[in-house]
């Protein structure tokens, strides 16, 4: 079935968002630091908890079997962050979604500069290294501060490939 699809591109990237409370901003450097704190994550049956798994996975951690991290429906993730439930914060979608444009202004929360980014990126061939690059979200607040390394994954537009070709170019 897969040989009769056919890839018009990679239409956006859905960067791997973590989110911390200000306070632990001195606490925490490294994905393993994460594991100290509360973490709310998305849905088990999500791909944003599969690809969370991984990343936490190829550190040495294993989310499943650690009390810390705590995985929810995305409505409950979302009460979560808003209700003070858990310390961090890590879901995937686009640099548009309202729940991320919410935290990025947030005074109380950081997020975090992924560290080693350009390994993840190695280690897993479907992940990218992005940008935000410093002041890009506000010029006028310096928002962020410096640039801000993430990885993400692309959306990509499939079509099966006896769509009439006018159709693929529109």
């Amino acid at each position: 079935q897969q040989r009769e699809l056919y890839s018009l591109g990679s239409i956006s990237y859905d960067p791997v968002w973590i989110f911390y409370r200000n306070e632990l901003a001195n606490k925490i450097t490294t994905i393993q630091d994460l594991s100290k704190y509360r973490v709310s994550l998305p849905p088990k049956k999500s791909g944003s908890y599969i690809l969370t798994k991984k990343l936490f996975e190829a550190n040495g951690i294993d989310i499943d079997s650690n009390p810390h991290f705590v995985s929810s429906s995305w409505e409950d993730l979302r009460a979560n962050i808003l209700s003070d439930k858990a310390d961090v914060y890590i879901f995937i979608t686009t640099i548009i979604d309202p729940l991320v444009e919410e935290l990025i202004h947030s005074p109380d929360m950081t997020l975090l500069n992924m560290p080693n980014a350009i390994a993840y990126q190695k280690r897993f061939n479907y992940l990218d290294v992005v940008i935000i690059p410093a002041g890009s979200i506000n010029i006028e607040k310096k928002l962020p501060e410096r640039d801000i390394s993430l990885i993400a994954t692309t959306t990509t537009l499939a079509v099966r490939k006896d769509l009439h070709p006018s159709l693929q170019l529109a």
